[in-house]
């Protein structure tokens, strides 16, 4: 069966309708619960999770990268909870975090703005001006985070397979239309798409052990992984000669190179690791 991403606007019904389907379905839903797995496994404050995935970084943190490094852990476990199937992930941006892979269904709901606006003055018991700036403010966080961390814009129909305008259906009707989809062969797991998605939780898991010790890139396949360390570029003075240099470069790579390989190996699922450390560059 599928993975089911369920992208909507804030107020727009999208956790109860994921709720609904997961029943339906009897597949896992999952939403905070991935915040909390991940706040309780690389011991982060929940808070910061969530401000990662819902305000786009500011200046110094895009500098530092430090939002991009919760997301990572975000990522990771939500990917560990995709190896398994069958899950519905109501979670801002599930669209984006996971891979294209081929069992993967990904729907946008979209709602009347008006009702969205009575939804949330009936909820808080705000006038119409409140709850007009709440669901503007929320808005436009989400789009300046999908904007920023992956160029697109959030409400971009090709990011999707399917749109449904709720509108003027009941939530009986939703839930069976994304089953039914759900349910077809277009969406079924296959042996290659379940291997993607374990290859991409892989990738994740190196990418965030290694994110303190040096900046790589991965790539992995059937358990198989391929880093390659972009080497930072170190200032030259009169007292670095061609000799030393190249006795630091040695040095350098050597020591990174059983770090990276202390570390990756222990990671579940990693079968054989191939690195490549670039040479030290000087300016």
């Amino acid at each position: 069966m599928a993975i089911i991403t369920i992208s909507r606007g804030c107020c727009s019904r999208g956790q109860i309708i994921a709720q609904a389907v997961a029943r339906q379905l009897n597949y896992t839903c999952q939403d905070r619960e991935i915040l909390v797995d991940a706040s309780q496994l690389f011991e982060v404050s929940e808070k910061k999770l969530v401000k990662s995935l819902h305000d786009a970084p500011g200046i110094i943190e895009r500098v530092k990268g430090g939002k991009r490094k919760y997301l990572k852990m975000i990522q990771s476990v939500l990917l560990a909870h995709a190896s398994e199937d069958n899950l519905v992930y109501s979670g801002h941006a599930g669209h984006l975090l996971l891979p294209p892979v081929h069992h993967l269904l990904k729907i946008r709901i979209n709602v009347d703005h008006e009702a969205r606006v009575r939804y949330v003055q009936e909820r808080e018991g705000w006038n119409r001006a409140k709850a007009l700036e709440f669901i503007k403010t929320e808005d436009q966080h989400r789009e300046n985070w999908t904007r920023y961390l992956y160029n697109q814009d959030l409400n971009d129909p090709a990011l999707y397979d399917m749109v449904l305008h709720i509108d003027h259906l009941n939530l009986e009707d939703v839930v069976e239309i994304i089953c039914s989809t759900a349910s077809r062969k277009s969406f079924e797991t296959t042996a290659k798409s379940r291997q993607s998605i374990a290859d991409y939780a892989v990738k994740a898991q190196v990418e965030l052990a290694l994110d303190d010790i040096c900046e790589v890139e991965v790539s992995a396949r059937d358990g198989q992984v391929g880093i390659r360390v972009l080497a930072p570029r170190i200032r030259k003075t009169n007292f670095i000669t061609p000799k030393l240099q190249n006795h630091l470069d040695l040095t350098y790579r050597d020591e990174l190179l059983q770090e990276i390989l202390e570390v990756t190996r222990e990671i579940p699922g990693v079968k054989g690791v191939a690195c490549d450390i670039d040479h030290l560059s000087y300016s």
